[in-house]
């Protein structure tokens, strides 16, 4: 795999009218705009599916009371309440979160991180500035749920567990993933899935419509779309990550800016719709599925600005239930071995 609420209601509107913006005063960016993307343009085309916000979500700002185990270090650092937004708990996944730094003049995240399940937060904790919470590895920092006797405590990584949890830990999932690659210039891609998927085959409407995305731009031999499907057995929808990519000329002075979408795909009824849009020169995005199958994080970095969001959406239904400013990583629970 490649390569964040005062009212839902209100946040939504926010989202629709500025395009993008992150939690905090983020600026808005010009076409095309990243963001929380439910519902697609007031005319879709007849694949795209029109969504209405869930009115009885009501998202509240936590104001987050640090809690640590008796042999965990907290941070000595003052901290306000986190910017993280939430419109329906997690539980029983937890997150570690990473927060921005505030201000507009600061760059990168806060040198501390909390555990959550979107309603109650453990912490915080130090944690080195230079660990990037998005490219964690096994041997030093793996964020994952550790049973001890009774309890499940919430670990930064295998040696390192620092409070309890409440709630069992959530009965894994595995996802399936493919990845394909054809030519940009195709209107409507059919792409044969392997053996384990809920179906045999599935249609992807171009976004760019069989135009070439790379005019302009010098390159050897085609335009090319590459394509990633993710998903769950049995799930009513795909995720699926679509961006155009060419063999440019080093030779030639040219930017190219690839574009970037990760949309929803529901096979039987032929819809899709796009919940994030960018440019990748411009961010860089990764997606993550809650261990329960139930979340899809998403963590997506303004490269040129220094933001980062968190998006979680709910799964496979699409709603957005959570955004703010920060880092964050679903933790694994140890020792469950994944569902199907």
């Amino acid at each position: 795999m490649r390569p964040a609420r005062t009212g839902w209601m209100a946040l939504m509107l926010v989202s629709v009218v500025a395009g993008c913006g992150t939690p905090g005063g983020a600026p808005s960016t010009p076409s095309p705009s990243p963001g929380i993307h439910p519902a697609p343009s007031p005319t879709p085309s007849p694949h795209v599916r029109t969504r209405t916000p869930q009115s009885s979500a009501t998202p509240r700002r936590p104001t987050p009371t640090a809690r640590v185990a008796p042999t965990a270090t907290p941070s000595p650092e003052a901290f306000e309440p986190l910017p993280l937004w939430v419109a329906a708990p997690l539980t029983p996944n937890w997150l570690i979160f990473q927060p921005e730094r505030p201000g507009p003049e600061s760059f990168g995240l806060e040198p501390v991180f909390w555990f959550t399940n979107g309603v109650e937060w453990e912490g915080p904790f130090p944690l080195p500035e230079s660990w990037k919470i998005t490219e964690a590895d096994e041997e030093s920092v793996f964020p994952l749920m550790r049973r001890q006797g009774e309890f499940w405590m919430g670990c930064l990584n295998r040696k390192q567990c620092l409070t309890r949890l409440s709630f069992d830990a959530p009965v894994p999932r595995q996802p399936l993933h493919a990845e394909y690659q054809t030519s940009a210039l195709t209107p409507v891609v059919r792409l044969e899935l392997p053996a384990g998927w809920s179906w045999p085959a599935v249609e992807i409407p171009n976004p760019w419509r069989g135009t070439n995305p790379c005019k302009g731009l010098v390159y050897k031999g085609e335009c090319q779309l590459r394509i990633g499907i993710s998903g769950f057995p049995g799930d009513p929808a795909l995720l699926v990550e679509i961006w155009w990519d060419a063999d440019f000329d080093p030779d030639e002075p040219q930017i190219p800016n690839p574009e970037y979408r990760l949309m929803l795909l529901e096979p039987d009824s032929h819809r899709i719709w796009t919940l994030i849009q960018a440019g990748m020169v411009n961010y860089h995005i990764n997606y993550q599925f809650s261990p329960d199958g139930r979340f899809l994080l998403i963590n997506r970095l303004a490269a040129f600005a220094g933001n980062r969001d968190v998006l979680i959406f709910r799964w496979p239904e699409g709603d957005g239930v959570a955004r703010g400013s920060g880092a964050a990583r679903w933790l694994q629970p140890e020792g469950e071995a994944p569902k199907p």
